[in-house]
């Protein structure tokens, strides 16, 4: 069985003053953080959904570049990203997580669960 992953990672984060996907937990981003939990759970393949925050994330996070999938309709809200995540998953994934990013604690061993 094929579970693969998906980080909703678009919002605005007006609130924050600044991209949540990039704020700090423990010397790391929530973006990486989390990333890092997916991977250790296997889920695969993992997508990223971004907004507007698209370019500051790839260039803090290279290594996630291929996977991240850019939402150019926020104001369709995050079920709109959370449909681009899905439909990016290929036909072999029987199931998927949805991770969203200011949920950065949450361990491999959960996500495996």
């Amino acid at each position: 069985m094929s579970v693969g992953g998906v980080i909703l990672a678009a919002g605005r984060s007006r609130r924050m003053g600044t991209d949540k996907p990039l704020l700090n937990a423990g010397g790391r981003s929530f973006l990486g953080r989390l990333a890092e939990a997916a991977g250790e759970a296997g889920l695969a393949p993992l997508f990223i959904v971004v907004g507007d925050n698209a370019e500051v994330i790839r260039a803090r996070h290279p290594e996630l570049s291929d996977r991240l999938i850019c939402n150019q309709q926020l104001e369709l809200g995050q079920l709109h990203s959370l449909r681009l995540g899905i439909r990016s998953l290929p036909t072999c994934c029987s199931a998927a997580l949805v991770l969203p990013v200011d949920h950065p604690a949450v361990s491999a061993r959960t996500l495996s669960a």
